[in-house]
């Protein structure tokens, strides 16, 4: 499997360093780029050693629906646990994906936002009806996600939908977003 993140030598050893160490990053825009990358290495790792832990470093703005829910089906299908790190940042699809860890952690500097799902549709009639249903529906998948996974309260979610929800790693982990602080500053 290939590795390199990028052309620089240094940074590809770096890469194959995390990759060989079971850590894989999660930083930028989340779409199909970064989403099969990491895919890719979920599973490369899940073959190479089903029984250890995946650290999965998230620190990111978000971005695209489907990628990011590529990306949190392969986490939760994925044989190895895997075990999710707020660092920096994990706002709206990043959100969701930090989530889905089998143990979730925050960095203390680091900050969690969600709001409702976005898309743009301009067509037909018809089609803009059809396409708003769907639209409504995946986000009443991932709201599920939220639901299941954190103890987020109705209102909370409604903040979601009709706003946006921030949360410093503290807050985090009293609503249940993370489980724990992964350092503690001293």
């Amino acid at each position: 499997m290939e590795t390199n993140i990028s052309k620089n030598p240094r940074v590809d050893l770096v890469g194959t360093q995390l990759l060989e160490n079971r850590i894989i990053p999660v930083f930028g825009e989340i779409n199909d780029e970064l989403a099969e990358e990491v895919i890719k290495k979920i599973i490369y790792l899940n073959i190479m050693d089903r029984d250890k832990e995946i650290l999965l470093l998230i620190s990111s703005t978000g971005g695209y629906l489907q990628s990011g829910t590529a990306m949190i089906d392969a986490i939760l299908g994925s044989h190895c646990k895997i075990v999710t790190v707020i660092l920096g940042k994990a706002y709206s699809m990043a959100g969701y994906i930090a989530v889905c860890g089998y143990k979730r952690y925050i960095t203390p500097l680091s900050w969690f936002m969600a709001h409702d799902i976005s898309g743009s549709h301009d067509d037909y009639v018809n089609k803009i009806k059809y396409h708003v249903k769907a639209t409504e529906e995946m986000r009443d998948q991932l709201d599920n996600l939220y639901k299941d996974r954190t103890r987020l309260t109705e209102e909370d979610l409604k903040l979601i939908i009709n706003g946006e929800l921030w949360f410093n790693a503290k807050q985090c982990i009293d609503k249940g977003v993370v489980d724990d602080y992964f350092y503690n500053i001293k």
